[in-house]
């Protein structure tokens, strides 16, 4: 009698244990949470990363609701500002690019308009020094009115001026060319000619 009810326990153990193993990983190898058992939720492989194929960004500025959210891997700009809850009534939305890739922790900085036209003014007069450093030479075809205020005898009537002639001539076939401009005569000319190119 003690050795059935021995082998009847072992046996009871063994089952308890087949039945615990099933509801956990189910028959096709995935995991289950005990509530996904009783209502058949979404189901997680055995092993799988619950974080794999997220990325998380940090979205700020010019957003609803700045905070930190996971997106899916190849979420765009637009993207993580919906995630945020759209654009807030300030924001400059052609500034930053909508449809480029966004990474993990990754900062996306959406400015509003006030910060975007301080921002393009800046980018604007970093590029011009960076083109008159390089050649030592002032482009009149592609200056800017502030880069070409910065040539000899060339103040602010002058630089519109020439911006003017531009628009309406396209640009400048040589240096000299830019004696047709109203107000820029031989001397003048003979100033700046040192200053400018057209390249």
């Amino acid at each position: 009698m003690f050795l059935f009810l021995l082998y009847f326990c072992a046996g009871c153990g063994r089952k308890k244990k087949e039945t615990f193993v099933q509801t956990v990983y189910g028959e096709d190898n995935t995991v289950k949470s005990d509530a996904d058992g009783a209502d058949g939720g979404e189901t997680m492989k055995s092993g799988e990363d619950p974080a794999e194929n997220q990325i998380c960004v940090f979205v700020c500025g010019a957003v609803v609701n700045e905070g930190v959210y996971y997106l899916p891997e190849g979420a765009r700009v637009i993207d993580a500002v919906r995630a945020a809850g759209g654009y807030s009534e300030d924001a400059d939305t052609r500034y930053v690019n909508q449809a480029e890739h966004v990474h993990d922790a990754e900062r996306v900085a959406i400015p509003t308009r006030e910060e975007a036209v301080r921002m393009r003014s800046e980018e604007e007069a970093s590029q011009d020094k960076t083109e008159q450093t390089e050649s030592g030479l002032i482009n009149i075809n592609t200056a800017s009115k502030t880069e070409l205020m910065q040539i000899p005898g060339i103040g602010e009537n002058k630089a519109e001026r020439i911006i003017s002639y531009r628009e309406n001539h396209g640009e400048f076939g040589s240096c000299e060319e830019i004696k047709n401009v109203s107000g820029i005569g031989s001397g003048i000319y003979e100033g700046l000619r040192d200053y400018i190119t057209v390249e």
